[in-house]
């Protein structure tokens, strides 16, 4: 029921976005096994499916809709609220069975049919009281056998908002203050202890803020205080933020943060981050702006590392452009903040320390350009440019577009993608695609051919996907993705087939068969699943 599945919209815990459809990127993981899938066969890096299967595993709650940047080819503009998809607005849902107005607790089972040792769970509660107050709690079971929590939190929010208390929490939570560059959803900066136990209970295996929260408004001003602490066996990290904000329509802030990270017994890292955040509106032209600076300092030495933000959307009947551009310092220590979106990453070791810490964000310069025109009718064309460049030797660039056109219930898209890499291990690569979409009352399909040319080996994707609603209370989802075909590699396929049904009001049941069919016989399998969910 938890999936990143084809939709024409993105469902976020019960929160609708429209999304704008663009060009770039062109994958699409509807579960947890094709993100694993894609990182093994290279797709994806490790840090990016541990991010991607926590959003299938927690969803995205409204008003953390800026989580989406972490799907390949989406972005949120903190500027204008709004969410631009590439390629096609119907690929992805998330937790499109969760409701965030009522209460809910999800059981999901899987084994393997070809080996019976191989099994696992997940389990999630989210209770709203009537006092405002709402308690999540999260935990899975791998196929490896590792079981952990994923979240725990306790917040109490208040109706009236004109009272000087307006939240206050306990626990994990996805925080973003202005456009992320002090406090933000990094991921996981260390790995979380493997098993149930005192470690884990204190420190989930989640990537975003863990610690308390309070906010206060007082008159249009907002005030947020916050305070994390996180280990394992042998890293701890702690901070506190201070945040002064417009209570109304968010137009600025001023935030101020400390945090340290220690390993073991050697000496701190420590970081003082101030940053200032606006949004400005003239016209059809959106833009914000944050600058931050950071003093990184260990031992008796300091650096001060600046960095810089910027958003800006512009609307002229026809076209729409969209622009989010970065620089920061080489000096920058990644530890709070939201990663920019680059495909550059490179690890860093911690100074005083062993610890390697996974960077996206010290010393880069990049920028996003989304636009959308209108040619005429339903005609759409979109282009898009994603570059990132660390230095002389290391760079990324997309550059890509497409043609989309809707004639009644049926939509059919072309595109191309170019891909280029400099002093990185990803592979330069260009290809295209063609797609069609058809729906009705009862049914959607989808239907993707892709040709992909990488480092001159050129493969075959084929994307199939269909949802089948006889009932109001019935629904049916295949999904079969087949490939890569070619001369000197072989394909693989993956499918799934799945039946959700409402019992009732409060319980939905839901059972999923699916396979994975690969060379390695190793890592073909084929799963039962079964699911239920309680609402209240």
């Amino acid at each position: 029921m938890s999936r990143l599945v084809l939709c024409g919209l993105l469902v976020l815990n019960g929160a609708v976005i429209n999304l704008t459809a663009q060009a770039i990127d062109d994958a699409a993981y509807p579960t947890e096994d094709e993100v694993i899938d894609a990182q093994q066969r290279g797709d994806l890096s490790t840090p990016e499916a541990e991010q991607l299967i926590e959003l299938l595993r927690l969803g995205i709650p409204a008003g953390a809709w800026w989580q989406a940047n972490l799907i390949p080819g989406v972005t949120w503009f903190e500027a204008t609220a709004q969410l631009w998809r590439t390629v096609n607005p119907n690929w992805f849902t998330i937790n499109e069975t969760f409701s965030r107005v009522r209460s809910y607790a999800h059981l999901s089972y899987a084994g393997d049919l070809n080996d019976r040792q191989r099994h696992r769970w997940r389990m999630t509660l989210n209770s709203n009281l009537d006092n405002g107050m709402q308690i999540r709690i999260g935990a899975v079971r791998e196929l490896t056998g590792r079981e952990r929590l994923i979240q725990r939190s306790l917040t109490w929010r208040t109706t009236d908002s004109l009272a000087t208390v307006q939240t206050i929490r306990l626990g994990t939570a996805p925080v973003r203050i202005g456009l992320g560059s002090a406090v933000g959803y990094r991921g996981a900066i260390f790995p979380a202890a493997g098993e149930f136990d005192e470690t884990t209970l204190s420190s989930p295996d989640y990537g975003g803020h863990d610690g308390a929260q309070v906010t206060f408004r007082v008159g249009g001003r907002s005030l947020d205080l916050l305070w994390t602490h996180r280990r394992n066996d042998s890293l701890r990290l702690s901070g506190a933020v201070v945040s002064l904000g417009d209570a109304d329509r968010g137009r600025w802030s001023i935030t101020s943060t400390w945090h340290q990270l220690r390993y073991r017994t050697t000496s701190a890292t420590q970081r003082l981050t101030l940053s200032a955040f606006g949004r400005t509106v003239a016209g059809s032209t959106v833009s914000a702006v944050e600058g931050a600076v950071q003093i990184t300092g260990q031992d008796e030495t300091a650096r001060l590392a600046p960095s810089l933000r910027f958003e800006g959307v512009v609307r002229r009947t026809p076209w729409t452009v969209g622009i989010d551009a970065w620089w920061v310092d080489d000096a920058w220590l990644d530890i709070s903040g939201s990663a920019v979106p680059s495909r550059i990453r490179r690890t860093v070791t911690v100074p005083n320390s062993r610890f390697q810490l996974s960077d996206r964000l010290a010393g880069q310069v990049g920028v996003v350009v989304r636009s959308s025109i209108s040619l005429a009718g339903s005609l759409m064309f979109n282009g898009d440019f994603v570059g990132s460049r660390l230095n002389d030797d290391t760079a990324h660039f997309d550059v890509g577009s497409s043609l989309r056109y809707a004639a009644g219930q049926t939509t059919y898209t072309i595109g191309w993608l170019s891909r280029h890499s400099q002093g990185l291990a990803s592979p330069d690569r260009w290809g295209g695609r063609f797609e069609i979409s058809q729906q009705s009352a009862v049914l959607r399909v989808t239907n993707r051919l892709e040709w992909r040319q990488t480092d001159g080996n050129g493969e075959w994707h084929q994307w199939s996907r269909a949802r089948i609603v006889p009932a109001t209370d019935w629904s049916i989802h295949l999904w079969s993705r087949f490939g890569p075909i070619s001369s000197t590699t072989e394909p693989r396929w993956y499918g799934y087939i799945e039946t959700n049904i409402a019992v009732d009001d409060g319980t939905r049941l839901g059972l999923t068969y699916s396979g994975l069919v690969a060379d390695d016989h190793d890592r073909s399998r084929t799963l039962i699943s079964v699911d239920v969910e309680l609402i209240w």
